[in-house]
């Protein structure tokens, strides 16, 4: 095995077990994450939170399997959860105060530094379109990647229905109903969550 079995990215995605490359990517993915969530909501201290909250867990593990954790979706939720309970324990510390907003200014959203959340941001993008081509059927992908997701699209839905031995209102009404599961299914991807954490849009109330 690639690291031990209480590594705490393994725990979280347990396929990276034995893949060096990808291990190391979604290390790097999940710990930005962190940062971006901890920078967005005012904390100057972020690197020092993140690798709190992955040392916290690591803690955990060590201690028993947390229970409710069995898909890959209930462990990033948990790990968001111990990252909460740091960020509220940051914000009751009195040398936290002297970086918070004024009160009058506490609902305004503090976005990361941009070169953090520039590249974390597509690549969660990216990986919420390509999750979800995956989970719809081949006609679907296909439909889609000679469409909307193709940059270079020119044909005309009566083009693409004699590519498929159809007629055009068929091919239209196929083609929207794969936009409407595509979006449907990104909306509800785990990707979305965490580029919300990203921009600082989900506020977590101390």
């Amino acid at each position: 095995m690639l690291v031990k079995n209480r590594d705490p990215f393994v725990w979280l995605a347990p396929e990276l077990a034995e893949d060096e490359s990808q291990y190391r990517k979604y290390a790097e993915r999940l710990t930005r994450s962190l940062k971006c969530y901890f920078a967005s909501n005012g904390c100057e201290a972020a690197d020092d939170l993140a690798s709190e909250s992955l040392l916290r867990l690591v803690r955990k593990l060590a201690e028993e399997e947390p229970a409710g954790c069995e898909s890959e979706t209930e462990r990033r939720r948990y790990l968001f959860g111990i990252a909460r309970n740091v960020l509220r324990e940051w914000r009751r510390r009195p040398d936290a105060r002297e970086t918070r907003l004024p009160e009058e200014e506490g609902w305004e959203l503090s976005l990361p530094p941009i070169d953090l959340i520039a590249k974390q941001c597509l690549e969660l993008l990216r990986t919420a379109v390509q999750d979800t081509l995956a989970r719809l059927s081949q006609t679907e992908q296909d439909i889609l990647n000679e469409s909307e997701l193709n940059p270079e699209y020119v044909q005309t839905f009566a083009a693409l229905a004699r590519a498929k031995g159809t007629q055009a209102p068929t091919m239209r009404q196929r083609a929207f109903r794969a936009r409407v599961r595509f979006r449907n299914l990104v909306l509800a991807s785990d990707r979305i969550g965490d580029l919300l954490r990203c921009l600082g849009i989900e506020r977590i109330d101390a």
